[in-house]
């Protein structure tokens, strides 16, 4: 992920400030995701239960530290996270297949259970769509396929439906 000018690690959207998160935050972004697969899992979404295991720790810990995770903070909170992917990770390569390449890939898009409802999401995206300059004009992301709520929510955030494998929308965006 490239920030168009200005300063690569922090910039103020709304009444809040968007910047790549630190090495030493790794517990805290971890400790957000687990809070938001938590609060997932008790509404019956099935979606990100594995992270409740630890099942992305080492990913997300190596994201942070590659600087492709941002977070979203109210004044010092962190309150919401993404990690953008310029190459297809080993996830993407499965669910897009040979459609895989030449795009960026969005993962863990999350907004802190306690925030949520306040389309700190759309900010989120606003804001990756007002700064992206990756290596691709598409950005990519996949949902379970049975939380047509989220689906939804991206399409009238502007990304196209593309299809659906192995369980999961596939969702795209042309980026400008």
């Amino acid at each position: 992920m490239h920030i168009k000018g200005g300063d690569q690690n922090m910039q103020k959207t709304n009444n809040y400030t968007i910047r790549l998160a630190t090495k030493e935050e790794v517990p805290q972004v971890i400790s957000l995701l687990k809070d938001v697969a938590a609060s997932l899992n008790k509404n019956g979404i099935e979606q990100w239960g594995f992270l409740l295991q630890g099942g992305d720790d080492a990913e997300i810990e190596q994201a942070i530290k590659n600087q492709d995770t941002y977070v979203l903070l109210d004044e010092d909170r962190m309150i919401g996270t993404f990690t953008i992917y310029n190459q297809p990770e080993e996830w993407d390569l499965h669910i897009w297949r040979d459609k895989a390449h030449d795009s960026s890939y969005l993962h863990r898009l999350a907004v802190a259970p306690s925030y949520q409802g306040n389309d700190l999401g759309g900010i989120m995206l606003d804001w990756i769509d007002d700064n992206h300059m990756g290596f691709s004009n598409t950005l990519r992301l996949d949902c379970v396929a049975n939380n047509d709520r989220l689906k939804d929510y991206y399409l009238q955030q502007g990304y196209q439906l593309i299809g659906t494998y192995d369980d999961h929308y596939m969702l795209e965006k042309k980026m400008n």
